[in-house]
Parts: structure tokens; sequence; C-alpha cells
């Protein structure tokens, strides 16, 4: 029996060719959690569909998807951190 706190994270693997694996669970929840926003949605498709692609062709393309799509993670914590921010001071402003 699995602790309520300590719950185990379901994330199945697709092994793809080269030794890449694509984590299909991660990959749904962002398509999850993004449903609402197109252009994400878009935008994580595109980088899935390069990945697959550049995982059966080309090493030299896969560093590049994986470059782009760990710093298109990090613009979206950071603009999500600024708008954070950027509420938190309109709200001490009106106060």
């Amino acid at each position: 029996m699995i602790d309520d706190n300590e719950e185990e994270e379901f994330n199945p693997e697709i092994i793809l060719p080269n030794g890449y694996r694509l984590l299909i669970g991660s990959l749904l929840r962002q398509l999850f959690d993004k449903a609402d926003d197109p252009e994400e949605v878009r935008s994580i498709v595109q980088l899935t569909y390069g990945t697959l692609y550049a995982a059966e062709s080309d090493i030299g393309l896969m560093k590049k998807l994986v470059e782009d799509a760990i710093i298109h993670e990090h613009m979206s914590e950071i603009d999500y951190e600024l708008k954070e921010l950027l509420d938190e001071g309109e709200e001490d402003g009106k106060h």
C-alpha cells in the first residue's frame, strides 16, 4: 500500500532509436495542463514530432531539439513567475 504522502508517479516511456526515451506520461500531462492554450499545445506537439523525427534520423538535430525544449521550458517558468510578481504588485498598489 502506498502512503498518501508518497504518491508514486506513473510515467510510462516509449523507447526511441539511438537510446532516447519519450516520457509519454509527462507529455500527456503537459498537453492536459495546457489544453486551454492552443499555441502552447501546438508548440508541444511540434516539439514532440520533431523529437521523434530527430531520434530516428539525426543525432545532431536531436541535440538541438533538446536545447530548444530546455530553453522553452525555462522561459515558460520565467514568464509565469513574472506574471505572478506583476499581479502581486498590482494587488499591493490597490490596497
